[in-house]
């Protein structure tokens, strides 16, 4: 299973988004969308939501296999992740800021707080604190990841290339019907897919949310750091906010589709444990 999320994850879905972005450019998305969208199915699957909604639908059991792949698969994406966005925007390597730099600080920003994150998890003390304060970690989590996307954006609108991008309106405003649709299409073909392939292999009932809400989902929190970090000095730091953009709308998609999913997989796993135990 852990295997097969990280290959679905941060292997298919970085060559779909390749694929599907050359189709949307002939349909008439402008170039910095459709390379938002390539950039988008390069990062790794999402921190907790893929855990809250997998224990929702299978329990507490799916809860923890999820966990487990959240945790490898945002650690495999703090190497593959920039390696295949340099693949995908290819200028992103070249700029006034050294690939050195932007490495030590995308360590920084990313990796030092999840490894810190990872060993205060051994220290039963800081574990119970941890409990005890949920919902205002929880809270204080979604300030800081609020203040990371205002800040990246009025770090892009500031600049006057951007203000160039923005007055072109007509090529935007077909994008604008164009990019909803299309990210709401990618969102159903991932967790289609997902739910073919465990029908496939004979995947256990139980599995499935994991398979489907760990391979499909793509994480803002760590997606947001590292291309502010990666795109900074670039020729595409005028084009942050745009390049984000299918991010932005892709991570509120994914929470209201996997809670609409939840119950009907919830009922289709407790369906399926009942006829066993028959």
């Amino acid at each position: 299973l852990i295997c097969l999320i990280q290959t679905y994850n941060l292997f298919f879905l970085p060559i779909f988004g390749i694929v599907i972005s050359e189709a949307l450019k002939k349909l008439g998305m402008t170039d910095t969308f459709s390379s938002g969208i390539k950039v988008l199915m390069c990062l790794p699957t999402t921190i907790s939501m893929c855990v809250v909604l997998s224990q929702a639908a299978g329990g507490s059991v799916s809860g923890t296999k999820a966990a487990l792949n959240a945790v490898i698969c945002n650690l495999l994406g703090i190497f593959i992740s920039p390696a295949l966005i340099l693949y995908c925007l290819p200028g992103a390597s070249r700029g006034d800021v050294s690939i050195a730099k932007k490495v030590l600080k995308l360590g920084q920003m990313v990796l030092l707080p999840v490894t810190l994150g990872l060993l205060l998890q051994n220290f039963k003390a800081v574990k119970d604190w941890q409990i005890r304060q949920k919902q205002l970690l929880t809270k204080f989590s979604e300030i800081v990841l609020l203040a990371i996307v205002y800040n990246t954006f009025c770090d892009a609108f500031l600049t006057k290339a951007n203000q160039n991008i923005i007055s072109s309106s007509l090529p935007i405003s077909n994008s604008v019907f164009l990019l909803p649709l299309s990210l709401l299409f990618i969102q159903i073909f991932a967790l289609a897919s997902t739910a073919l392939v465990a029908k496939l292999i004979v995947l256990p009932k139980s599995d499935l949310p994991v398979l489907m809400f760990c391979g499909s989902q793509k994480t803002l929190a760590f997606g947001i750091p590292l291309l502010s970090t990666m795109l900074h000095g670039t020729v595409y730091a005028s084009q942050i906010a745009a390049i984000t953009t299918p991010l932005l709308i892709f991570h509120p998609m994914q929470l209201i589709i996997g809670g609409l999913l939840v119950p009907k997989l919830k009922k289709y796993i407790k369906t399926d444990r009942q006829s066993k135990l028959e």
